[in-house]
């Protein structure tokens, strides 16, 4: 006997929205592996709710230099849920080898440019940022949007 089991949870996976599909496939296995299966595949997703989401199109209301040490914080509205770097509702990039993606000071130059245009040009953005501390370390910014789709 053959079957298949297919196990979706929406918003399990590295993309707010996105499903992670688990398939497993049974060819006369034991119930027992089976159950074992299910099991394993549902505690892996439970422990990947945190990680790197994108933002949606979003405002940016402030764009702070940090001089405390190779970080811009760029402040969005609407704030996202649990995100206050240094008490500012955004996405704080930080120069730092230990985040998702390096971000070396040249990015860093970049990303307050990038949050500098949308500010003065009232275009929305999209960020990348990683939501498992409240300072949402963001590795990515897209004027517009990753795909245009931002006013």
């Amino acid at each position: 006997m053959a079957f298949n089991i297919e196990l979706k949870e929406p918003g399990c996976g590295p993309i707010v929205g996105a499903q992670r599909v688990s398939v497993f496939s049974f060819q006369g296995k034991s119930m027992r592996i089976m159950k074992l299966m299910i099991a394993a595949a549902a505690m892996t997703c439970a422990t990947a709710q945190a990680g790197t989401v994108v933002s949606g199109c979003m405002t940016v209301t402030g764009v702070v230099n940090a001089e405390f040490g190779n970080a811009v914080i760029v402040a969005l509205s609407p704030a996202i849920s649990g995100c206050t770097p240094n008490t500012t509702p955004g996405v704080e990039f930080g120069v730092s080898s230990s985040q998702l993606t390096s971000i070396t000071v040249a990015n860093l130059n970049s990303v307050l440019a990038s949050g500098l245009a949308a500010l003065a040009s009232g275009r929305q953005v999209e960020v990348l940022y990683d939501d498992s501390t409240s300072n949402c370390f963001a590795t990515q910014i897209a004027v517009g949007g990753f795909h245009g789709e931002c006013p």
